[in-house]
This record gives C-alpha cells, structure tokens and sequence, in this order.
C-alpha cells in the first residue's frame, strides 16, 4: 500500500518535501517514519536514542495531529497523508 509523507520546516533541508512510500498492510505510523528516516540516512532527525519518536516532532495523519505516544498503536491505511514538521514558537 502507499502512503504519502510530507515535511515543513526546518525538515525539508534534510528530507524531499513530498515523498510516496510503500509500506505493507497493517504497517505501524511508526514503523513507516522509521523505514522513511532510514531510506534518507536520518533517522536521529525523527527518533532518539531510545528509537521512540523524538518529541520534538509534530504529526499529523489525514490532518488530525497524532500524539507521539500513540504512533505506535496508529495503523496506517492506504493513501493516508502524513505530515511532519518541527513545533512551532515565536513571540
């Protein structure tokens, strides 16, 4: 099945801003932003050394923004749109 991955921001320096990946059914969100860093050799961009998603990751699946936590548990389904960029700040 196929799966589209966006990134903003600062990530786009490190990753091609649109990107399709074919993942298998069933496949975890985690389990495919994994497969995604690792095809781009950048996976401490998106996970930290606990190989949990970095908290400093903002998702959002289908534009419903999905907490880091439940990535795991998160099964994606085919054409699912997933969206990565770094929190937001300013004043």
């Amino acid at each position: 099945m196929i799966v589209f991955i966006t990134v903003l921001g600062g990530l786009k320096e490190h990753f091609p801003e649109k990107t399709e990946i074919s993942v298998q059914e069933k496949t975890s969100l985690k389990a495919a932003l994994a497969d995604f860093a690792e095809k781009y050799h950048k996976k401490e961009l998106l996970f930290d050394t606990d190989e949990n998603i970095s908290r400093r990751l903002v998702i959002q699946v289908n534009k419903k923004r999905i907490s880091v936590s439940n990535a795991s548990d998160l099964e994606l389904k085919n054409n699912d749109e997933i969206v990565l960029y770094p929190p937001v700040s300013g004043g």
